[in-house]
This record gives C-alpha cells, sequence and structure tokens, in this order.
C-alpha cells in the first residue's frame, strides 16, 4: 500500500499471482490478473511477465489455448 503509485506495486503484484498459483488459489490469482489486465498503466517493460505470468495460470489449469494466446 505504501507505494500504490508507482511502477513497483505492479511488480509486487505479479508475485502475489506467482504465490497464488503456486498455493493453487486459482480464484484469487485470477482477481488480481482479470484487474492487471484492466489497467492501462501497466509498464511496459512489464508487459511480457505479465502475459508469461497469465499463461502459466493458464496452463495450469489445463487451459493450453488461452495460455498460447497469452505468449
Amino acid at each position: 500500500k505504501q507505494y500504490k503509485d508507482e511502477d513497483i506495486k505492479y511488480e509486487a503484484e505479479l508475485w502475489m499471482v506467482r504465490a497464488k498459483i503456486e498455493l493453487e488459489e486459482f480464484g484469487k490469482a485470477s482477481s488480481i490478473l482479470k484487474l492487471l489486465e484492466e489497467e492501462s498503466a501497466l509498464p511496459k517493460e512489464m508487459y511480457s511477465d505479465f502475459k508469461a505470468v497469465y499463461a502459466d495460470f493458464h496452463i495450469r489449469n489445463e487451459r493450453y489455448a488461452k495460455a498460447i494466446e497469452k505468449l
């Protein structure tokens, strides 16, 4: 919350999604991913990481076609 107006918040949120995926908390991971996808302020240098995390989310849920789309 301390850095909510800085780009580091996006990196923190991506790490949170990674943790949720590892813990198999897919509903929570999905919610965060959707919020990040709707954010237009996601820094360009983080866009590839975002897509990779989203693809990993789909792979873990056995939605391979959607994972390919993200990659």
